[in-house]
């Protein structure tokens, strides 16, 4: 019996050693949640992850796995499953696939010390693969993951110590516009995560979402492109650092494609009513036309919205022209009336 048991772990030792010179499997991050990430809603369900309920984050999930880019930056509006797709997807990406030391940056200690024990530990726990790679005992506490490849997955908040440490090749950061401006004295959050990428190369990569908060700074502003954003110091200005894409979607009347505004200017709202019947009356506004799209209209519209760069532009047929702008970092900005998780009358209700 002992012969047998020390045979089986000889074997089980050699079969890990092996994984952990396997190449990285060719898959991408939405692929991969597909495949093997379980989300689980204490109360309410568990189910597999399913990339058609928030298809807007497929192409930036993509992109995180693209030596084209140094950064990923998402625009969206709150809890419409950018958190999910770009941070603890990206993060099981990394550790069944390409295992590599992973940062996550929230807020502050008490966002990180909760993101930790509910997002993190469900995500694990619930996906066999995930839950399998885990190592047990000291390699599991709050702040710090390790997994059987090597692999540290981290889950910070943003201090000097932790932000002008070690290098680290995948940094995400979660709910930017609500972490300081300036650590220490140092730079952004960003401008220091960007820094410990850097050893890395073209492998090196800092993913950031957010939905807006932060003030404009100039009243004055005016748009010079057809995709820029107001100055921000928080998401919005990171947004405009980068390639600047906008989702377009075919008009249901004139079929023309075109990007809704993101604030309430998008959309037509009955004058009078109550807040319920003016809500259900609210109707999106095609601004190619001026189509009006009821609400009836509104599945249609959003099934089937595409990506395009500042500088491209789309025909009815669905034909992409023009490069659009050049940049290193791949910037996304949603719309609420594009989201899926979110209907018009209860943006508006809002």
């Amino acid at each position: 019996m002992a012969n047998d048991v020390a045979l089986y772990s000889a074997r089980q030792l050699e079969i890990e050693v092996a994984q952990l010179w396997q190449p990285p499997h060719r898959t991408t991050v939405p692929d991969c949640a597909d495949q093997h990430v379980i989300i689980h809603v204490p109360g309410k369900s568990t189910r597999p992850y399913d990339n058609s309920i928030s298809p807007l984050m497929v192409k930036p999930a993509e992109l995180l796995t693209s030596r084209h880019y140094e950064a990923v930056i998402m625009v969206k509006p709150a809890q419409d499953g950018g958190t999910q797709a770009l941070v603890l997807n990206w993060a099981a990406y990394t550790i069944i696939n390409d295992p590599a030391d992973f940062l996550i940056i929230h807020l502050n200690q008490a966002k990180a010390r909760g993101f930790s024990q509910k997002d993190v530990s469900r995500l694990i726990r619930h996906s066999p693969l995930l839950d399998q790679a885990l190592v047990r005992g000291q390699g599991d506490n709050v702040h710090d993951k390790v997994f059987r490849s090597g692999m540290l997955l981290s889950i910070q908040y943003p201090t000097p110590s932790i932000l002008s440490g070690v290098s680290v090749g995948r940094v995400a950061l979660t709910d930017y516009d609500r972490m300081p401006k300036d650590i220490g004295g140092e730079g952004s959050v960003f401008a220091l995560a960007s820094n410990r990428t850097l050893q890395f190369g073209s492998a090196g990569k800092v993913a950031v979402e957010s939905s807006p908060s932060m003030p404009v700074l100039d009243a004055k502003w005016r748009p010079q492109t057809a995709h820029e954003a107001p100055p921000s110091s928080g998401i919005l200005g990171l947004y405009n650092t980068g390639d600047r894409q906008k989702p377009y979607a075919p008009c249901p009347h004139c079929g023309e494609y075109f990007s809704p505004y993101a604030d309430i200017n998008a959309v037509h709202i009955p004058d009078t009513g109550t807040v319920e019947e003016r809500a259900a009356g609210t109707s999106l506004t095609c601004t190619t036309n001026g189509c009006s799209i009821d609400q009836t209209r509104e599945a249609q519209f959003k099934r089937a919205p595409v990506w395009l760069k500042d500088g491209q532009t789309i025909t009815p047929d669905g034909q992409i022209h023009g490069t659009g702008r050049v940049s290193r970092r791949a910037s996304f900005w949603e719309p609420g009336w594009l989201a899926r998780s979110r209907t018009w009358d209860g943006i508006v209700r809002a």
